[in-house]
C-alpha cells in the first residue's frame, strides 16, 4: 500500500517506484546477455553458392555410326565416310583437358602399331599425337554444327609416321606449315591415299582444334616483358582509352602465352616466397592505386597483397595448356577501400567452396585492364590479378559480436551498479530529510521528538 500511494501521491499516477525500475533494469540486462551468448538466430533460405562452375558433359559416341568406318582394305581406307566423320566432330567440338582425361586420353601416344593391328577395338579412343605440320587447309562448309567449318591438316611425327587431323575451330594465325603442333581427337580410322603424298595406315583423328605443340614447362622464375607485352589492354591517353583491344576478353578466351607465363610465376613464388616478402609488399587499397592501373602508369607482373570480401567466382575447364592445369576460377573480391567497385583474380586451378562475405586474401600479379559490363549494362573498368592461391581469412562474426558484448555488459553492469548506489544513497538522504521535517514540526508543536530511525 506505501507503494501504491507513493505512485499516486501528487497527481502522478504512472510514477514508478525505485524498486521496480531496478528490478525493470535487471531484466533488460538479463535479456542482453542471453542475446549476446546463448542466442542463436535460425537459419533462413539457403544462400546460392557464390561459385559458379562449368562443367562440360562428356560425350557419348554412337557406336553404330562409328561401325561405318570402314579400314579393313585399301579401297576402305581410300575414303572417309562422312556420317561418322560428321559425328565425331560434332561429339568432339566442347572437349577440354578435363573431359579429355575423363575420356580416359593416355599419358603417352599409342603407338601405331597398335592402332593398326585392331583398328575396331581403338576405334572412338581419344588420342593425341605431336608433329609438324604438311598440310593445313582453309576450312570447307558441311560442318554438323551451325557456324562452324570443317578444316584439315596432316601431321609428321617425329618418327616420320603422318597422322590425319579433321577439326571445328579456325587455327590461330601464326599455326602455319611447319609449325609444331598437338592433335587431339577421337580416332576414326586408318587411311591410305597416293595424292598429295602416300599415305599408308595413317591415323585419322577428329577433335576440336589444332593446338601449339607446347613443350612441357619448367617453372617461370623470371618474368619476361616482352611476353606480357602481348597483352592488348590499352592505356588512358587525354581522357580516352586507346587500343583496348584485349581489355574485354574474359577468362576462357584469354588462355594463351602471357597468362600461363604470370600464372607459372605466381605459382612458382607461392612456393619460395618468404612471409617477411609477402608482408613487405605493397597493399592493394588506395584509390591512388586504382587509378595508376586505370591510367596504364603500373607495370605487369606488379605484385599486390590483395584482401577483400568475397563476392562470387566463375570457374572454367582449362584449354590445353603446358602447365597441365584442368581449371581456371575468375574471382570477385569486393574491398572498402574502393567504395563499391569489385576487382578481379584470375587463379589457374578451382577456387573451391566459398560463401558470400567470407574474407580472402592473397599475393596478386597485376595482368592487365579489364573492362566488363556492369549491372546497369554499361562497360566498367577494374584491374585484372592473376593468383597462385587464394587464403579464407578465418573471422567469427559471432565471437567478434560476443567480444563486444562482454565490453557493452560490463558497462551496462557498471551503470546498473552505480545507478543502485544513487539510488541507495538518494533514498537515505530523502529519508533523513523526511525525519529532519517531522522533527521540525514536532518542535513547533510543542510535541515530543522520538529518536531518529536513520
Amino acid at each position: 500500500m506505501d507503494d501504491l500511494a507513493r505512485m499516486t501521491r501528487g497527481g502522478r499516477p504512472f510514477a514508478v517506484s525505485e524498486r521496480t525500475r531496478i528490478v525493470f533494469l535487471g531484466v533488460l540486462l538479463a535479456a542482453f546477455c542471453y542475446v549476446v551468448f546463448f542466442y542463436q538466430p535460425g537459419g533462413g533460405a539457403p544462400d546460392v553458392s557464390p561459385v559458379i562452375t562449368e562443367k562440360t558433359p562428356i560425350p557419348t559416341l554412337d557406336r553404330e555410326i562409328l561401325a561405318q568406318a570402314k579400314d579393313a582394305t585399301r579401297n576402305e581406307r581410300l575414303t572417309v565416310e562422312p556420317e561418322p566423320l560428321a559425328h565425331l566432330l560434332e561429339k568432339s567440338l566442347m572437349v577440354v583437358p578435363a573431359v579429355a582425361k575423363a575420356l580416359g586420353m593416355p599419358l603417352e601416344p599409342v603407338s601405331f602399331d597398335v592402332l593398326r593391328a585392331n583398328p575396331d577395338a581403338n576405334r572412338g579412343r581419344y588420342l593425341w599425337y605431336k608433329g609438324e605440320v604438311e598440310a593445313l587447309d582453309k576450312g570447307r562448309d558441311g560442318h554438323p554444327v551451325h557456324g562452324y567449318r570443317t578444316y584439315e591438316a596432316r601431321i609428321k611425327t617425329a618418327e616420320g609416321e603422318r597422322v590425319q587431323f579433321y577439326f571445328s575451330v579456325p587455327p590461330p594465325e601464326d599455326i602455319t606449315v611447319g609449325s609444331w603442333v598437338r592433335v587431339e581427337g577421337f580416332f576414326l580410322k586408318l587411311r591410305d591415299a597416293h595424292f598429295p603424298v602416300q599415305l599408308d595406315l595413317a591415323p585419322v583423328l577428329v577433335g576440336p582444334e589444332l593446338l601449339p605443340a607446347y613443350p612441357d614447362w619448367k617453372a617461370v622464375e623470371t618474368l619476361d616483358p616482352a611476353v606480357l607485352a602481348k597483352i592488348k589492354d590499352g592505356v588512358r591517353q587525354d581522357g580516352v582509352d586507346v587500343d583496348v583491344q584485349q581489355a574485354s576478353v574474359r577468362l576462357p578466351f584469354a588462355q594463351d602465352v602471357p597468362l600461363f607465363h604470370l600464372a607459372s610465376y605466381a605459382m612458382h613464388r607461392e612456393t619460395v616466397r618468404t612471409p617477411e616478402e609477402t608482408a613487405a609488399l605493397p597493399a592493394f587499397d588506395k584509390k591512388d592505386q586504382w587509378s595508376a592501373i586505370y591510367r596504364g602508369e603500373v607495370e605487369r607482373g606488379t605484385p599486390y597483397r590483395l584482401a577483400g570480401i568475397f563476392q562470387r567466382a566463375h570457374v572454367v575447364e582449362a584449354r590445353a595448356n603446358p602447365l597441365g592445369l584442368e581449371n581456371w576460377s575468375e574471382v570477385w573480391l569486393y574491398s572498402r577501400g574502393f567504395a563499391q567497385r569489385p576487382f578481379a583474380v584470375w587463379l589457374p586451378k578451382h577456387v573451391g567452396e566459398w560463401s558470400r562475405a567470407d574474407t580472402a586474401r592473397c599475393v596478386g600479379y597485376f595482368f592487365k585492364r579489364y573492362v566488363v559490363e556492369g549491372g546497369d549494362g554499361q562497360p566498367h573498368f577494374c584491374p585484372l590479378f592473376v593468383a597462385a592461391d587464394l587464403e579464407r581469412v578465418d573471422f567469427n562474426p559471432l565471437a567478434a559480436s560476443q567480444r563486444i558484448g562482454v565490453f557493452i555488459l560490463g558497462v551496462a553492469g557498471a551503470l546498473v551498479l552505480i545507478f543502485f548506489v544513487l539510488a541507495r544513497l538518494d533514498r537515505r538522504d530523502t529519508r533523513t530529510h523526511e525525519q529532519s521535517l517531522l522533527q521540525r514540526r514536532r518542535r513547533r508543536r510543542g510535541l515530543p521528538t522520538p529518536a531518529s530511525t536513520t
